[in-house]
């Protein structure tokens, strides 16, 4: 009888510090994702508030490797995409490694690959493989009009069709298609998720992630607007969800 006691008690206390770890967000700086004259927002408090909003820590990776060390007690890692070739940061192949394994034990990887022209150089960047283990696979650029747009579909993820901007995008293949370039139909954002909760969430654009879009009257494929020294202004993007989509899926991977 004491010894039943004391493996109940046991049980309880694991249960108990089950419930009360706090998750934690891991917003992944180390390759490049932050710099350069081309990133147009500084998107951290917004991620750091939807991390809040699920009742988990926000934790910012400024410089250290993606390792097993580094992702011990992880639960998601948000990765935006590099937005510059001369400034991207190459995923080890001991990166990739670890964030297979990550995935596999119940992570969840959210991760932005932008286009090859101007952003991504996608072989060196490595980012394959991470994905392919998954059945998820990056391309090369998709011949689009701008500022087109995207749209989500309504899912396990979604709450609802949200509109969202996409301008240059590179193909993505693989998984379950979450959203679609406006046209043409091309595969925006794909997900993957594992019967241990391991999940994965594979982007071919990054205009959503760093929640660009403008208001409902601009015109899709209208003039990109700029301002009068000739910079693009964040506002003159057609989709007005960005929000909306990453707050859905910043939840979606925190469950």
């Amino acid at each position: 009888m004491k010894q039943l006691f004391i493996s109940l008690c046991a049980l309880v206390a694991v249960a108990c510090s089950t419930e009360e770890r706090t998750p934690v967000l891991l917003f992944d700086k180390s390759h490049g994702q932050c710099l350069g004259s081309s990133y147009t927002a500084d998107v951290v408090p917004d991620y750091e508030k939807m991390a809040a909003d699920n009742g988990a820590e926000f934790v910012v990776n400024e410089d250290q490797p993606l390792n097993e060390a580094t992702l011990a007690g992880v639960d998601v890692v948000l990765m935006l995409s590099p937005l510059q070739h001369d400034l991207q940061k190459n995923i080890t192949t001991e990166e990739a490694a670890a964030l297979v394994n990550f995935i596999n034990r119940g992570g969840a990887l959210i991760v932005f690959v932008d286009e090859e022209a101007h952003r991504v150089l996608l072989e060196p960047y490595n980012i394959n493989a991470v994905t392919k283990p998954f059945g998820v696979e990056f391309g090369y650029d998709n011949k689009i009009a701008g500022n087109n747009g995207a749209v989500s579909f309504e899912n396990e993820i979604f709450k609802g069709r949200y509109e969202v901007p996409c301008t240059g995008m590179r193909s993505v293949k693989g998984g379950i298609p979450a959203s679609v370039c406006m046209d043409d139909g091309y595969l925006h954002a794909t997900y993957v998720e594992l019967e241990n909760g391991g999940k994965l969430f594979a982007c071919a654009e990054t205009m959503v992630a760093l929640l660009m879009g403008g208001d409902e009257d601009i015109e899709r494929k209208g003039p990109t607007r700029r301002t009068p020294e000739g910079k693009m202004t964040q506002t003159g993007w057609f989709g007005k969800d960005s929000r909306k989509y990453m707050a859905d899926l910043i939840a979606w991977s925190l469950k």
